[in-house]
């Protein structure tokens, strides 16, 4: 059976909110509800490969983000840029279709992270929430089964399609079947000079909605093992959510476990206003 260790690698550590919520917090969740190895073994086998997409969207994400600020040095240079009278300009430094490709790449992974969830929530819980990539019909049908004997989990399954999963399912199949490319950086003249700019998912440019969905996809694989490892858990216990400025800067994970009553108990709500970076490495 697969086993979920604790690395720290070498330029990464506790302090990294990534290594400290995915990694060590779920952990010690994990070992402080699950009673015996095999179980705990269990659950390792189905989040083992959701954290490894994530790592790889991580990855991915920062790559884009080296992408983008290195190319608007490289365009500030001279001779970089080629400006014509008629408004046309040439740019000597392509980086649009291996942005495409980085883009491609992490919206793949980041997809397949919360896919995979599902397993584990299934697996520790004996809920099924595949309905939240199904088509809508399916979905709404689904969600109002549910609604009668988990209304919370109903309702935050809810929000993650309509704030999420939803736009991102859209984003991969139209780059899959109808062929869509992420159009990258743009540029035009203006009063004169040079400006760059980058293309638009959405409202927000694209190296933000990259930031917005990592964020996303790390938030939902922590809430549903959260989710799935309370139904394990047995009174007078219960998990609770830290908040911020309770989070130790040496290890500031999200989740623990106290006694019901606590102020702090986790309820299960969708929240998409985490500014957490986690491309930092603490």
């Amino acid at each position: 059976m697969a086993k979920v260790t604790r690395v720290i690698r070498p330029d990464e550590g506790t302090t990294s909110p990534y290594m400290a919520r995915l990694w060590f917090g779920i952990s010690e969740l994990r070992d402080a509800i699950l009673p015996t190895h095999d179980v705990r073994s269990q659950f390792d086998d189905r989040y083992e490969p959701i954290v490894k997409a994530l790592d790889k969207a991580r990855e991915t994400a920062r790559e884009i983000r080296a992408l983008v600020a290195d190319h608007r040095r490289a365009v500030s240079q001279a001779g970089a840029v080629q400006l014509y009278p008629n408004g046309q300009i040439t740019v000597h430094i392509p980086v649009n279709d291996t942005l495409d490709r980085r883009f491609d790449s992490f919206t793949v992974f980041a997809h397949r992270a919360m896919k995979l969830t599902q397993h584990l929530v299934k697996e520790v819980a004996g809920v099924d929430i595949g309905f939240l990539f199904q088509a809508q019909r399916s979905f709404t049908q689904a969600r109002g089964a549910l609604q009668s004997s988990a209304a919370d989990l109903a309702t935050y399954l809810f929000a993650v399609r309509q704030q999420l999963t939803e736009k991102l399912a859209d984003l991969r199949n139209a780059v899959e079947h109808v062929g869509w490319s992420m159009p990258g950086m743009q540029y035009r003249q203006h009063d004169g000079g040079f400006q760059v700019g980058e293309a638009n998912i959405g409202d927000v440019s694209f190296s933000v909605y990259v930031d917005r969905v990592l964020n996303g996809a790390v938030r939902f694989v922590e809430d549903m093992s959260a989710y799935a490892l309370r139904t394990r858990l047995e009174a007078p216990r219960a998990i609770i959510e830290l908040p911020e400025v309770q989070r130790s800067s040496i290890l500031p994970k999200r989740f623990a476990t106290a006694l019901l009553g606590d102020y702090r108990t986790r309820r299960l709500i969708w929240a998409d206003d985490d500014s957490t970076d986690f491309l930092s490495r603490g």
